[in-house]
């Protein structure tokens, strides 16, 4: 017996319908919801949950669309329902698809089914979180892992699918957690070895599942219930094989949520959530890929016939640029010309999706489009004049003293300079930078002009004789000769000093 990945849930739901003679009923303790599978595009079989907690299965009258939009519509303000389908020439591989009460109705009654799937009502998680278990079971073992979406599924802030994916979606959506809570692991781990013995009973002995990979949701009162298998390896007495090894199937999400941008003619109203419309492309996009550029660009790179490379081409070519039209719809051919000369409107800037800003800003830069303009004028701001600065050392690599003099160009000297005193340590060779003695401001000289003096010494030796010491220096025979031998350097230009 040969199973597809379309038949592995079809498989399984029908051996677990199938009544035991001993009870005449289907597998114990296994709650499925509404489950339409679909064979050559069209409903075959539907299965669902008794009021009595026994699987059943809908008779052949009651398969119609018109049956299932009733029965799927208990929650028309929500999600409605999911579906699965498969692709016959992607092998292993199956889409997800949520449906909200406007794209179900347009999937029951206009679009096209794909050969095989299986739409399954929705059953509403646990905390408004979508989670799905997956349980990995075989004889021998159990592996039960729980992927839980970090967004709540009523928020209108987060893409419909973002809110919604859990194994089949990207991993920074949900989370991966491990089952802790015993009654699950224990209830889980009962209803796998129940599928496991009935399927060996219904089908006398023949049959027997060596190792399958099923998909559970827990809902918000703590019941378990079973939607689909992905993988199923038998053990079939009656085949020539003997046992049957499956691939597991890999589920993805269509398309369309995969794309960062969405036509504006889509019809999936929940798919334009949280999206604004591009001018320069008119695709929707989420708002926080949006950056400004001016309306000058926008219009000069249109002009010339570039357009980014994904934008939708107009049906019918006009002089508007179609950006301008998609800001302002109602504008005319003499409204534009005006606009064209209004250099204040024309800096304004517009919001684009960041491809669009990405292809303007390449040609903005390389392309010398506007080399020819010439550039805005702006105030020139008068360079601030640095002070110059001019030292006085001895001969040696390491001199005993120091000898700042700092002074502004254009300006006369000080006759008399303010003198500071630093003393280095040892290992020490630093500038002090001292706040300057401000002089009457004139039409010559500006605030803060003063010329100063630092005279940094090491050792008491450096100092002329009759100051041997800090406190002599101090004292008032530094107004008698060092200062006086000080100025004498600066009249002489500071060439010929012992210091």
């Amino acid at each position: 017996m040969q199973l597809g990945a379309a038949g592995y849930t079809d498989w399984l739901f029908f051996h677990l319908w199938k009544p035991n003679k001993a009870t005449n009923q289907g597998c114990p303790d296994v709650r499925v919801p509404n489950t339409v599978i679909y064979r050559w595009a069209k409903p075959f079989f539907w299965y669902f949950t008794s009021s009595d907690g026994n699987l059943s299965r809908r008779f052949k009258n009651k398969m119609t669309h018109k049956h299932i939009y009733q029965e799927f519509m208990d929650n028309p303000k929500g999600i409605v329902a999911s579906y699965l389908s498969f692709q016959e020439n992607k092998k292993h591989e199956a889409v997800m698809e949520y449906f909200t009460s406007e794209s179900f109705i347009d999937f029951v009654h206009n679009r096209d089914k794909a050969l095989n799937g299986i739409l399954q009502s929705w059953v509403e998680p646990k905390n408004f979180r979508n989670s799905l278990i997956k349980v990995v079971w075989s004889s021998q073992f159990c592996l039960i892992e729980r992927r839980t979406n970090i967004h709540d599924i009523r928020s209108t802030k987060v893409d419909f699918y973002d809110k919604l994916v859990t194994f089949e979606g990207l991993e920074h959506n949900s989370n991966s957690e491990a089952v802790t809570v015993p009654s699950i692991v224990k209830e889980i781990q009962k209803t796998c070895l129940g599928i496991s013995d009935h399927i060996r009973v219904v089908t006398g002995g023949n049959v027997s599942i060596t190792r399958m990979t099923l998909y559970f949701k827990q809902d918000y009162s703590d019941q378990i219930w079973l939607l689909f298998c992905t993988s199923l390896k038998i053990f079939d007495l009656n085949s020539f094989e003997r046992e049957t090894n499956s691939k597991e199937v890999k589920i993805s999400l269509p398309e369309i949520a995969k794309k960062r941008k969405i036509s504006s003619k889509c019809g999936l109203s929940e798919l334009k959530v949280n999206k604004k419309l591009c001018v320069a492309c008119n695709y929707l996009v989420k708002k926080e890929s949006f950056h400004n550029i001016p309306l000058k660009v926008l219009i000069k790179i249109t002009e010339i016939g570039r357009t980014p490379p994904d934008a939708e081409k107009e049906k019918e070519p006009t002089k508007i640029p179609s950006v301008v039209k998609r800001i302002n719809p109602s504008i005319t051919q003499k409204d534009y010309l005006k606009l064209k000369k209004n250099k204040q409107k024309l800096q304004k800037e517009v919001k684009v999706c960041e491809d669009c800003f990405l292809f303007y800003t390449k040609l903005f830069y390389h392309s010398g489009i506007f080399s020819n303009e010439k550039p805005a004028k702006t105030r020139q701001h008068t360079p601030i004049r640095q002070p110059v600065v001019s030292s006085l050392t001895t001969e040696s690599s390491r001199p005993n003293s120091f000898l700042f003099v700092t002074q502004f160009p254009n300006i006369p000297k000080d006759p008399k300079p303010k003198i500071h005193l630093r003393k280095l340590t040892s290992h020490s060779y630093k500038r002090v930078q001292l706040k300057s003695q401000a002089r009457p401001r004139t039409e010559k000289t500006p605030p803060d002009s003063t010329s100063r003096v630092v005279i940094a010494y090491r050792s008491p030796s450096a100092l002329p004789k009759k100051s041997p010491s800090r406190k002599s220096l101090e004292s008032t025979e530094l107004k008698s000769q060092f200062v006086q031998e000080t100025i004498g350097l600066l009249k002489n230009g500071l060439t010929n000093s012992k210091y």
